[in-house]
């Protein structure tokens, strides 16, 4: 390879060492710079939505129809019914508790374990005890 040869393969490599960050850096910035644009056009369309939002309040027909939906306004001699669901968890009242009779059923072969007799509890008297 001759000296001139040599000097421009230098030249165009030391070109390109000194053109790559820039150009590398302008195109990051280029991305950046698309994707704030898009940002700032949702912002203008969220803004736009607030606008006509805060139009409406304008307007007493939407005051009242908010007033009565969210306060339970009433007009004069207009009556207003409000419906409350139970808690969430309660026991509706339909659904019965369980028999009694159940429980005494296991309390007394616990007792008859306990005591260690067959007898059976009869109007509060062990029958079949000593």
């Amino acid at each position: 390879m001759t000296v001139g040869a040599g000097l421009v393969l230098a030249s165009v490599l030391f070109g390109l060492v000194s053109v790559v960050p820039p150009l590398r850096s302008w195109v990051a910035q280029q991305a950046e710079l698309g994707e704030l644009r898009e940002d700032v056009a949702a912002r203008q369309v969220r803004v736009q939505q607030l606008q006509a939002e805060v139009d409406r309040w304008d307007d007493p027909a939407y005051v009242s129809a908010q007033a009565r939906a969210r306060l339970h306004y009433v007009l004069p001699g207009e009556r207003a019914y409000v419906v409350v669901d139970p808690p969430t968890g309660a026991v509706p009242e339909d659904s019965a508790p369980p028999p009694a009779e159940e429980d005494e059923s296991w309390l007394q072969e616990l007792w008859r374990a306990v005591r260690g007799d067959s007898g059976t509890l009869e109007d509060g008297v062990l029958e079949g005890a000593p």
